[in-house]
């Protein structure tokens, strides 16, 4: 009797309709498009981030060829794949590969599941976001791939195929035997783990930029073939002076019905040896230091400084080698003294916005008459560096 009284007084439970952001995820890609720049920026959005994950070599690959797709994966989402008619037989046409040779960490897999809250946020010896800058590439492509150690991951931000994208342990499972021509585009043997990463980004096509909701613009391979050539034109030596870890940049085509890649052009530092641990002398004191300093346990006379000669190489397909040499000084700030300023100016601290008072400076050393290079490497909420660029004089 007691317990039906008790029932009866029982409230009853609110009910209501679901009220949630439901933006697609391809809106928040188009929109990040618009503030990351098109052509040659999308490079070096891959080089830093390769920079940041202490790859010493970077490969852009242009491959012109189309693969067969006899044996290709069944798309998960079957009801939305045969409403649609789509077929993961469109990515297996031309496509811009970039390699580089280190296997991606758990983070590296967790900073591309997020647009825009990368988890290099708190990694104060890295400069790019890989959540916001890898997303540049969408400008390209529609869905990039990409295999690392044991892993292939297919990305699929319209939801057509795997709900937003896939993961698999492609060696274990031994999945380019049971499916040739999924893996054949990244022309590696993947019975095995692959030692470092290859992304494979399917260039867009008119049938895609039809139906793609991020991007209307179509990329042919020549349009990538001029988009290596502005870079390696205009970035020159430029884009290894203040870079970590990238020694050598290169640039191939793989022609249709070709069995090896063409180089086309080649940066590189030259002493790279010689020259290593300057080069990287702050990156990989930077952490510790940070970590000091949050702990109030950062001593005085903390600067750090590096100078250094490099010897810059630049070779472009039929033309001999031109070599130059830089005299290049980096210098971190003292970080007590930063952190006083933050606190004071902003009532902020300087761990919090990750920002870091790095700035190099690189002068041409045989031709004074050339473009030089100040950079500030301070970083602001892992915004890119702010480049400045001057002529000197005689």
């Amino acid at each position: 009797m007691s317990n039906a009284v008790n029932n009866s007084r029982a409230p009853k439970r609110a009910k209501g309709r679901e009220f949630k952001p439901r933006e697609p995820y391809t809106h928040r890609l188009r929109k990040i498009l618009e503030e990351y720049p098109d052509g040659s920026q999308v490079l070096r959005e891959i080089l830093q981030n390769s920079d940041d994950a202490k790859s010493t070599e970077q490969i852009f690959i242009l491959d012109y060829n189309t693969y067969p797709s006899d044996s290709l994966f069944e798309p998960d989402l079957v009801n939305n794949y045969e409403r649609t008619n789509l077929k993961l037989d469109r990515y297996q046409g031309p496509a811009l590969l970039a390699k580089n040779n280190t296997i991606f960490k758990e983070r590296d897999f967790q900073s591309l599941l997020k647009l825009a809250d990368s988890e290099k946020r708190d990694q104060f010896d890295k400069i790019g976001v890989m959540g916001v800058g890898f997303n540049s590439i969408y400008h390209i492509t529609d869905s990039p791939s990409f295999i690392t150690g044991d892993k292939y991951v297919i990305l699929d931000p319209h939801e057509w195929y795997f709900n937003g994208g896939v993961q698999f342990d492609f060696v274990e499972d031994k999945l380019a035997k049971e499916y040739p021509d999924q893996f054949a585009p990244f022309r590696t043997p993947c019975n095995k783990p692959y030692e470092g990463t290859i992304f494979r980004y399917p260039l867009r096509t008119d049938e895609d930029s039809t139906d793609s909701d991020i991007s209307k613009k179509v990329y042919k391979p020549e349009e990538i073939l001029d988009i290596f050539q502005k870079f390696y034109e205009n970035e020159s030596i430029n884009c290894l002076l203040f870079l970590k870890y990238v020694e050598c940049i290169s640039f191939y085509e793989l022609k249709e019905g070709s069995t090896e890649p063409e180089l086309l052009y080649m940066i590189k530092l030259e002493n790279a040896g010689k020259v290593r641990k300057q080069r990287r002398l702050i990156v990989e004191n930077i952490v510790s230091m940070m970590n000091k300093l949050q702990s109030k346990t950062l001593g005085k006379n903390n600067q750090l400084q590096a100078s250094y000669v490099a010897s810059f190489s630049r070779q472009q397909k039929g033309d001999c080698k031109n070599t130059s040499s830089w005299l290049i000084l980096n210098y971190l700030d003292d970080l007590n003294e930063a952190e006083a300023y933050f606190q004071d100016k902003f009532n902020k601290n300087i761990v919090e916005y990750k920002f870091v008072p790095n700035v190099g400076l690189a002068i041409p050393l045989e031709n004074l008459n050339v473009t030089g290079r100040l950079v500030l490497i301070g970083v602001l909420y892992g915004q890119q560096q702010t480049m400045k660029t001057w002529r000197l004089m005689h």
